[in-house]
């Protein structure tokens, strides 16, 4: 019985994991659910939303002090998913699996609240009508 729970756990897992990617891009891989990707959207068009240089510095600031972090934890995310897929076709314990799953979610959602947080540090460095135009042009890209 206890074998058919983690045998599902881990099936249930894969096929979230399956779905996940072949939705979004590979990058998203790495977060516990798809975000809007401000942060791009500035890049795309940082020229029309006219940033001041203390908005541009926020922005640079933001970056450079989350995308390390979630760098770290994507480095780690490849590791334990690779000694996943290695345990599940070697005949792994179920119990050193169903670890692997629980810290892959942590670190998953743990990537997910560090990119809210630095896309918060974005927003609240724009003007309303920078924010207004940010998010026509995200709206766009989304039809």
């Amino acid at each position: 019985m206890e074998r058919r729970k983690i045998l599902f756990i881990i099936i249930s897992f894969f096929a979230f994991i399956q779905i996940s990617v072949s939705q979004e891009n590979k990058c998203e891989k790495y977060f516990l659910s798809s975000y809007p990707d401000i942060v791009k959207a500035i890049l795309d068009n940082k020229d029309s939303l006219n940033l001041s240089i203390s908005q541009n510095e926020t922005i640079e600031n933001a970056i450079s002090n989350y995308e390390p972090m979630i760098n770290e934890r994507k480095k780690k995310i490849d590791e334990l998913e690779k000694k996943l897929n290695d345990l599940i076709l070697n005949g792994g314990d179920s119990s050193e699996i169903k670890s692997i799953i629980i810290k892959l979610a942590q670190l998953k959602a743990e990537n997910t609240v560090l990119k809210i947080k630095e896309i918060r540090e974005i927003q609240n460095s724009l003007t309303k009508s920078q924010y207004e135009k940010l998010l026509n042009y995200i709206k766009a890209k989304q039809i």
